[in-house]
């Protein structure tokens, strides 16, 4: 991040997924009083795999969930589909996992902690892990795991 001669504050983005993407970009960062939604579609690569009609799958392409997870490779955080994978067969997760988005949590995947997200209620990250259990990537983007 850098401020111009402008006094704009611009950033450089790596892209997806994380250092290693093509996409990378320069933003220009603006104060706004109104909320700016934030604009994923299905297609987004970190998107892939979800079912785009399932309501935790919006709710996930509209908050700050894909600045640290995607859907297989590892970011920040874990990918979707390792998170889906450890939790498959334990029924608290759901619970579990909604209370940690709420809350943040550090360690059950290194290091690195999870900011907590209160802006959300409970009802919404049940609806955010109810996706995240069912991600269904394509099975070529699991071949290099």
């Amino acid at each position: 991040m850098e401020f111009g001669s402008d006094g704009a504050l611009y950033l450089l983005e790596y892209g997806t997924p994380w250092y290693d993407g093509t996409d990378g970009r320069l933003r220009k960062i603006t104060y706004s009083k109104e909320q700016i939604p934030i604009d994923v579609t299905a297609t987004d690569p970190r998107m892939i795999g979800f079912d785009p009609e399932h309501p935790g799958s919006k709710l996930i392409a509209s908050t700050t969930c894909l600045a640290c997870h995607t859907t297989v490779q590892k970011s920040i955080g874990p990918s979707y589909y390792f998170v889906a994978q450890k939790y498959a067969s334990d029924p608290a997760a759901r619970d579990l996992l909604a209370n940690k988005i709420l809350t943040g949590g550090l360690g059950a995947w290194g290091p690195i902690p999870m900011p907590p997200h209160p802006q959300h209620n409970i009802e919404e990250t049940q609806q955010m892990v109810d996706a995240i259990l069912k991600v269904n990537p394509p099975p070529e983007l699991l071949e290099d795991l």
